[in-house]
């Protein structure tokens, strides 16, 4: 199995006092060959051979657009149009979808934060058979339908240390995911069970995810305290997120690490 693949791309930016216009056109010619043997020709000889090809060409354009509200903070809105390859079988679909963003930045020198909000509009999602997401393990990739993902994204870095000696950062990111199927189908991945209806949960997607810690660094010394946390997720399409089997319920990490440096 092989491809050959040329990607190419031109972009303009534009300053107008305190805005900012970034204008982008991406192009992707790939072609996909693969020869299967089978099971039973193990000395390569081709006399069972199966080959396939494919040859896709995409065109994606995106453009985005900041303005400098002052020197540390600023507003910017996107839209990208997304796409991913679809592997070699004639049958599957590039991954294609609208990318939608707003968001405000504002950095000094204590505080860095930021918030987003965004939306992806699949016209084709893709799935893979992973053996992690209850498939055979093949990484076929496979049509998964329309579907939209959208939610906020909010990042806060904060130094409570006012020390050149000492930093004392903390930190919490926070995602808030929303991802669903827009159409009925018919699933040919065998772990999804079949049948999609509109409105069911991409599956191993939690809704809500947190992370947060503090670190202390001093010298040669520094310590971290680190916590992360899942809300339930499904692993399979559906809608119910209570005492059903194929459930994995929220959960939290906590990570801790010392460090010392003996020299440089």
């Amino acid at each position: 199995q092989y491809s050959k693949a040329l990607a190419s791309y031109i972009n303009y930016k534009i300053e107008i006092t305190e805005l900012i216009l970034n204008l982008g056109l991406r192009h992707e010619h790939i072609k996909g060959h693969r020869d299967d043997y089978g099971k039973s020709d193990v000395e390569r000889l081709g006399t069972n051979l199966s080959s396939r090809k494919i040859t896709i060409n995409s065109l994606i354009p995106g453009f985005g657009l900041l303005y400098k509200i002052n020197r540390s903070s600023s507003t910017f809105i996107g839209i990208h149009k997304g796409f991913s390859p679809p592997g070699d079988k004639p049958e599957t679909n590039p991954e294609k979808s609208l990318n939608y963003e707003i968001g405000f930045r504002t950095k000094s020198i204590k505080l860095n934060g930021e918030i987003v909000g965004y939306i992806s509009d699949y016209s084709n999602l893709l799935g893979s058979d992973l053996a992690a997401t209850g498939g055979s393990g093949t990484n076929e990739l496979y049509n998964a339908g329309k579907a939209i993902v959208k939610g906020i994204e909010i990042s806060i870095n904060y130094n409570l240390s006012s020390s050149d000696k000492l930093q004392i950062p903390i930190y919490i990111n926070y995602t808030l995911t929303d991802a669903t199927f827009k159409e009925n189908f018919e699933s040919s991945f065998d772990a999804w069970g079949g049948e999609i209806m509109k409105g069911y949960k991409i599956p191993y997607i939690s809704k809500h995810q947190l992370n947060l810690g503090i670190n202390l660094k001093s010298n040669n010394i520094s310590f971290d305290v680190n916590y992360s946390f899942k809300s339930n997720l499904r692993t399979k399409p559906g809608i119910e997120m209570n005492n059903i089997k194929e459930l994995i319920k929220s959960f939290g990490i906590i990570n801790t690490a010392l460090n010392y440096n003996i020299n440089n």
